[in-house]
């Protein structure tokens, strides 16, 4: 026999609801207030990082895994993902910064055959791009979202970021090209160009390894959430 935090009876109504407290009814109203600032803050029509979280949930259900990568994704998941109802396995790496092994790890949970999603950035995929040699015959089913914004984007929300050698020391931009990085593993490959192709490609699945690239700007990312959490 038990009762729930929020009140609510118990499975089978033996025992009687115990009301909320006072600082229980705090938190539920704060909890609530930030969801509805944090649905704002990712409606958004442009490509903002947040809102991929969001697209997730829509495509993904208890019975998948969400495999996410670590510095920025890892932290979208924590900020914007407050799913109603059950969601995917979510499994990462250790720690919050270490972008070693991701892709290599991810296909290796997918072996057993669970649909699974990785969400990585486009320096954690490149610094494991060598793990697609492992995609050719590959008998897991394995989407990885590579979020491209053309460097490290975490540094752009720290005040490094306002340095004049920025660019060179932290943000480490790229220019690699994804699609014939993957083309040279015979790896499929889909540029997401906008919302809708980010869901109807999310719908893919079955045996093998597939790419969906979508593109970002770190530094318009950046400004926007500075604007929305002030």
């Amino acid at each position: 026999r038990w009762t729930r935090l929020d009140g609510t009876l118990t499975p089978g109504g033996e025992v009687p609801a115990r009301p909320a407290s006072a600082t229980l009814r705090q938190w539920q109203k704060a909890q609530a207030k930030a969801g509805r600032r944090l649905e704002r803050v990712v409606a958004v029509d442009w490509p903002f990082e947040g809102r991929v979280i969001a697209q997730l949930e829509t495509a993904l259900g208890p019975d998948d895994r969400l495999f996410v990568g670590s510095s920025m994704p890892i932290r979208d998941l924590e900020w914007f993902s407050h799913p109603a109802g059950p969601g995917p396995e979510v499994l990462c790496n250790r720690g919050a910064n270490g972008i070693d092994g991701t892709v290599s790890t991810a296909l290796g949970a997918s072996l057993d055959g669970k649909r699974t999603v990785l969400l990585c950035g486009d320096l954690t995929f490149l610094h494991d791009s060598n793990a697609l040699l492992s995609a050719y015959g590959h008998r897991g089913d394995l989407t990885v979202v590579v979020i491209n914004n053309q460097g490290g984007g975490i540094f752009n929300h720290l005040a490094v970021a306002k340095s004049s050698r920025f660019e060179q020391l932290w943000g480490t931009p790229q220019a690699t090209d994804l699609g014939k990085l993957c083309a040279a593993h015979k790896v499929r490959h889909d540029l997401a160009d906008d919302w809708s192709d980010l869901r109807r490609l999310l719908e893919v699945r079955g045996k093998g390894v597939r790419v969906i690239e979508f593109r970002t700007d770190r530094e318009a990312d950046a400004a926007w959430r500075q604007k929305s959490f002030r």
